[in-house]
């Protein structure tokens, strides 16, 4: 009975051993698992803050969507400023040619009106001449007419 005793000890001894390599075994797992819990739950909490925009980074990227938008806006009114700009100087650019050709017609008619006074300038020596000359052969001819009629008395 004593080998018995020995066998049933040493058999129960091993299941013993065994059974509490299984509970650590178990047990490491466990903590492992525990461990990888509380990771997800940590990161679980950190995307919640994130989604509810409680975390420095998220007020850091709010706080950039603003400013970008704000950018946006801005370059957005620049744009259309230029484009404003841009046709202004376009229609300057089509009146001055107009302009400038309607001067330059203004200046044509100028010098032709200029030609033209000078040669009416002339045009009214020669009439002065002229009558100058009609007036003094009228007088000569009255002086003559008035000699002659005097003459025949």
């Amino acid at each position: 009975p004593e080998e018995i005793l020995q066998d049933s000890l040493n058999l129960n001894s091993k299941k013993f051993n065994e059974l509490k390599i299984a509970v650590k075994e178990r047990e490491e797992h466990l903590n492992a698992m525990n461990d990888e819990l509380a990771g997800l739950q940590a990161e679980n909490d950190s995307l919640r803050r994130m989604e509810l925009h409680q975390t420095s980074d998220t007020h850091r990227i709010d706080e950039l969507k603003d400013r970008i938008a704000e950018a946006a806006a801005e370059l957005e009114a620049r744009q259309q400023r230029k484009a404003t700009l841009l046709h202004m100087k376009k229609r300057l650019d089509v009146n001055q040619v107009a302009f400038d050709a309607h001067i330059k017609g203004m200046e044509e008619a100028l010098v032709a009106s200029s030609r033209e006074f000078e040669e009416v300038k002339a045009l009214m020596r020669q009439l002065e001449t002229g009558n100058s000359t009609a007036q003094e052969a009228l007088r000569t001819a009255l002086d003559k007419a008035t000699a002659h009629i005097k003459g025949m008395e």
